[in-house]
Parts: C-alpha cells; structure tokens; sequence
C-alpha cells in the first residue's frame, strides 16, 4: 500500500522459497505447543537445520510488522511462540511454598532458587504466600543469583519474558493479588523495553525497581554514553509513556 519494495524480505526470482518463507512465518504464528527449534525445523521444512538459513529474514519480518517484537532478537521473538533453541526454565525464590503435582518444595530453604522447566510451569501451584509483601522481577542471572529481599518472591526473566513465563506470573499474580510488583532491569532502552512489554502481556502494574536516577547516579562509573540509536528509542519510549 505504501508503494515500498519486497526485496528485503523475499527473493523475488525464486517463487519456492518465497512460499517457504511465508509458510514458515505462518507455522511460526500458529504454533500453540513447546518445541525445540531444530524440532520446529523438522515438522515445518523437513530438515533440522533449514531454519538456520532463514533465522535472520524471519526476525527482520516479525520486528518490521510487529511493532511488540520491534526491539528483539529472533530467540526471544520465537520464545513468545514457544519455540525454544534449548530448554526454556524460570529460575525463583524466596518466601513460598510451591507445589507441582503431588510434591511440595519450600523455596525459604534454597538460598539460589530452583529452576522449573517450561513443561512444568502450567502444574506450579503457590501454597504458602502470607509473608510475601513484594514481587520482583529480574533481568538477569547473575543478579537473581545474587538479590536478596525478605518478604518477597524474586523471578528471574531473563530479558522478554515469554507465554511460559507469562504463566507462571498470571499464577503469582491470582495467588498473590494486592502486592507490590516491581521490575528490576537494566537502565538502558533494553531495559525499559522489557519492563514496558511486560506490563502490556501481563497486565499487572510493575513498578520499576533500582531503575531511578539516584541509582544511575551512584554507579556513574559504570555507565556508558548514549548512542543516537539509544537517543530514539528512548525518545520512542517516552512518546507511549
């Protein structure tokens, strides 16, 4: 409609491979269960290894015409269809009780968490949430390794989070209602990115966390100058704000 070319996305001189491309765009969108990527690769081209070859124009398409995957790249743009390069876990911790099936694991006695695969996260029930005050999300590995909070159940994200993930907070979030949600990410684009694509999924009211000037300023040492591409999307950001 606006007159542009096509040629970014397909090779106009090969009709096979435009219907393959289109084909897989449209398998990626309809999938509905967890796959690993080379699995993916298997039931939709008949080779483990074809997605590989595609991978980069597939992210170009979904972060042209999909304004929410704009700013990721092609693993966490696949998560959000539950297509996974491996295992897909979320790591918690802190003041709860969970269940999952028939077994009972109280996280007060873990000092670094648990990781629960993707497969499991539907089953995880929340039992024991009375001393819980706030929800923190977390960006980062090393970070959700190291945070400390009482009276709190910290996740780790590990950057966008995904319909897996999703899960696990829409159960938090009906189990532990009228608590204090926080986000702790990175103070950069990326990082406001996150913590904005999160609230749209999810609906809940995250404030972000460590994210404020005062903390930007006591690590100055630690910061880097701003890009131009920094400079837009942040000023893109704020325009939605």
């Amino acid at each position: 409609s606006q007159h542009k070319s096509v040629k970014e996305y397909i090779n106009l001189n090969d009709c096979d491979e435009t219907i393959c491309l289109l084909d897989t765009v449209q398998n990626i969108e309809k999938n509905n269960q967890q796959l690993y990527l080379r699995e993916f690769s298997i039931r939709v081209l008949n080779d483990s290894k074809a997605f590989e070859h595609m991978g980069g124009k597939i992210a170009n398409i979904f972060r042209r015409f999909k304004q929410e995957y704009k700013n990721m790249d092609l693993e966490e743009i696949l998560a959000d269809y539950n297509i996974y390069h491996t295992p897909n876990y979320v790591y918690l911790k802190g003041e709860a009780i969970i269940s999952i099936g028939d077994e009972t694991i109280d996280l007060r006695y873990m000092k670094q968490g648990i990781g629960i695969s993707g497969e499991d996260i539907g089953r995880v029930k929340f039992k024991s949430v009375e001393k819980i005050q706030k929800v923190i999300t977390i960006e980062n590995l090393t970070t959700f390794f190291r945070w400390k909070e009482n009276n709190s159940l910290i996740v780790y994200l590990g950057g966008y989070h995904n319909s897996v993930r999703r899960l696990l907070l829409q159960e938090v979030y009906s189990s532990i209602p009228g608590k204090l949600y926080y986000h702790f990410g990175d103070i950069d684009a990326g990082g406001f990115y996150i913590l904005q694509h999160l609230r749209n999924k999810t609906g809940i009211a995250f404030v972000p966390y460590c994210m404020d000037v005062k903390t930007l300023k006591a690590n100055l040492q630690y910061t880097k100058k701003l890009t131009e591409n920094d400079k837009k999307r942040l000023s893109a950001l704020a325009e939605t704000e």
